[in-house]
């Protein structure tokens, strides 16, 4: 099928070697393990979507740009690709997609959204590996929500609760070190 959304990016190594990926965790891999990659427009909506494997999730997003920039400032995510309306975003090898509501336009979720606060309520995403002192510093200084501050918990980790643009709750976390409780 294809349509206005259906032209995504493709990822690009050095002098214009494309990479032979064939699912979104290469993907992810390739661009962590490079730090080299840059997009252009060749890869196929129909063909990313299909490679796709495992547990997924996309964040519809009414300003696309906004959280894009939450994602790099604060969670220090890379942007494996962005173009109009949608992006594919990546941290420690959890690859997540945005899509901004006008992608949405055939999608039954988006009368759900449509004009919503706070989307996303109720559900917590979680980073493992990502210091929760320092993305809390980041959201303070950048004038996001912090819902709660860093704290030990009795599961065993430091986590704080931000809020992005669209009231996504994001959870930065660490493991506790020895002698943390």
């Amino acid at each position: 099928m294809k349509d206005d959304y259906s032209r995504r990016t493709v990822i690009k190594a050095g002098a214009g070697t494309v990479l032979a990926l064939s699912g979104a965790a290469e993907m992810a891999n390739a661009q962590e393990n490079k730090g080299m990659m840059m997009a252009s427009d060749d890869l196929d909506a129909v063909e990313f979507g299909q490679s796709l494997r495992g547990m997924g999730f996309n964040l519809l997003v009414s300003d696309l740009d906004a959280t894009l920039e939450f994602s790099k400032e604060i969670l220090h995510a890379t942007i494996i690709n962005a173009s109009e309306g949608f992006a594919v975003v990546q941290r420690s090898g959890a690859i997540w997609m945005l899509h901004a509501d006008s992608t949405y336009h055939s999608n039954p979720l988006a009368g759900f959204v449509k004009g919503v606060e706070g989307r996303g309520q109720g559900i917590e995403l979680r980073l493992y590996d990502l210091d929760p002192d320092k993305a809390e510093a980041r959201a303070n200084e950048k004038g996001y929500t912090v819902l709660a501050g860093s704290a030990n918990k009795p599961h065993g980790l430091r986590e704080c609760y931000i809020l992005d643009p669209d009231g996504y709750c994001w959870v930065p976390s660490r493991a506790l070190r020895e002698g943390e409780e």
